[in-house]
């Protein structure tokens, strides 16, 4: 069945999908606005290089989706090239809280990794406020693993509703907290995702990294970030194939081990700025 977002199926567990996933497009909107640079910010960048640009959209976008995959790879893997942001202060925290060993160096960060299908359960909740992209890439990850976590923030119930149709629970705690259930064995899906909206893009593949079978996301447009090439870094099942009328076709096969990767965010994303996102990886 296709999943459109904004148009999920009436779940009686939050009184329908269908609304909550219209929160959800809200809630996206105020994701996009809302990512502004914030001149505060400390960097963490290779010897020498000049900072990525603190608190971008993008740039936040890119690090906590390198971290949170970091996260559930085997051995060791650095990043390079990122800004303490708010964004990643609170992914870092929320991958230290899933048992994940996250330590800020010189040059950037050194993760060692959980393995592939392995989430700890936090013992404390996670405080996602103030940061929209960690919380959604947060929840997908959640999402298809069989874990519960308790997350504090305004926005996260309602990212949490785009993926009740794949068996994720959702319990409200009051006072901004929700508690949510991944998924032992989500079933594997085709979504569909407009234009220019690689938040949504991101938190269905951190989904998609431990659902059994084949996850497809239908896409309007090509992406503008370099997601095809961060998650084939760490050995994830992914492609693109490229449609008519411009659309494009996501494949990620689920439960693959991921191996430990080295990134450097700035060169990168400034590699990516000379050819296609979706143009495989240089040998």
């Amino acid at each position: 069945e296709s999943l459109a977002f904004p148009e999920f199926p009436a779940d009686d567990r939050e009184g329908g999908a269908r609304q909550g996933a219209a929160g959800a497009d809200q809630v996206a909107v105020r994701v996009s606005m809302s990512q502004q640079a914030e001149p505060e910010n400390q960097a963490v960048t290779r010897s020498g290089a000049p900072p990525a640009a603190a608190g971008g959209m993008a740039d936040d976008l890119l690090a906590v989706a390198a971290l949170l995959l970091m996260t559930v790879a085997t051995g060791e893997s650095r990043l390079s090239g990122v800004a303490l942001s708010h964004e990643m202060t609170v992914a870092i925290a929320a991958a230290r809280a899933f048992d994940a060993t996250v330590t800020v160096v010189p040059d950037g960060l050194v993760v060692s990794g959980l393995g592939t299908g392995v989430l700890l359960e936090p013992t404390q909740s996670i405080d996602v406020t103030g940061a929209p992209l960690t919380t959604a890439l947060m929840i997908g990850l959640v999402s298809s693993h069989e874990v519960a976590v308790t997350v504090i923030g305004a926005e996260a119930k309602a990212l949490a509703t785009l993926f009740l149709p794949i068996g994720l629970q959702i319990e409200d705690q009051g006072e901004g907290g929700v508690s949510v259930q991944g998924s032992r064995t989500p079933p594997p899906a085709r979504w569909n995702v407009g234009a220019g909206d690689p938040v949504k893009t991101l938190a269905i593949l951190m989904s998609a990294l431990n659902t059994p079978g084949l996850t497809l996301i239908e896409q309007e447009g090509e992406a503008r970030l370099p997601i095809a090439r961060l998650f084939q870094r760490f050995g994830a099942g992914f492609s693109v194939e490229a449609g008519a009328q411009g659309k494009f076709t996501l494949r990620m096969t689920g439960r693959r081990p991921l191996t430990a990767a080295s990134i450097d965010l700035i060169a990168f994303s400034s590699d990516d700025l000379r050819r296609s996102v979706f143009e495989p990886p240089r040998r």
